[in-house]
């Protein structure tokens, strides 16, 4: 979208990553193919509410801003960060018995739908890797903080 190579774009996106701020995701099932996030909820509050309507913030309007955009709360700030949270819990909570396996790696992936003609976003996928073997997906799951 920059119009610009991906080398001119490593060093700003390497910096932004060792300060925390944004982090890289690996595709679970798509090697080579990372999504940068903001790690921070704050600054994805900020960026999605308090940016866009920071003159209805500064007016007293507050209340209103809050409840127009409680879906993006919702969806783009407390989903992500739940999202996160069951991942960690497959990875280092779930029983293996529940699983099907130790996991190695819980993550988030997209799976194209030729159905749909559009992505679906994977939530939770959980794999296991034995040295010598391919991969072995062990669970899929959404998680939803709704």
């Amino acid at each position: 979208m920059l119009g610009r190579s991906d080398q001119s774009l490593g060093h700003p996106l390497s910096a932004l990553e060792s300060t925390q701020l944004i982090e890289r995701v690996e595709d679970a099932l798509r090697a080579r193919r990372p999504v940068y996030r903001i790690a921070e909820p704050i600054l994805r509050t900020h960026q999605l509410l308090v940016g866009p309507h920071e003159a209805d913030l500064v007016g007293g309007a507050g209340q209103r801003v809050w409840e127009d955009n409680a879906d993006t709360v919702t969806g783009k700030i407390y989903g992500p960060h739940f999202e996160e949270l069951a991942r960690q819990w497959c990875r280092w909570h779930a029983d293996p018995a529940t699983l099907g396996g130790r996991p190695s790696v819980a993550a988030s992936a997209t799976q194209a739908c030729s159905l749909h003609k559009a992505a679906h976003e994977l939530d939770v996928v959980v794999t296991h890797k034995h040295p010598g073997e391919p991969e072995t997906v062990l669970a899929i799951g959404e998680a939803s903080a709704r």
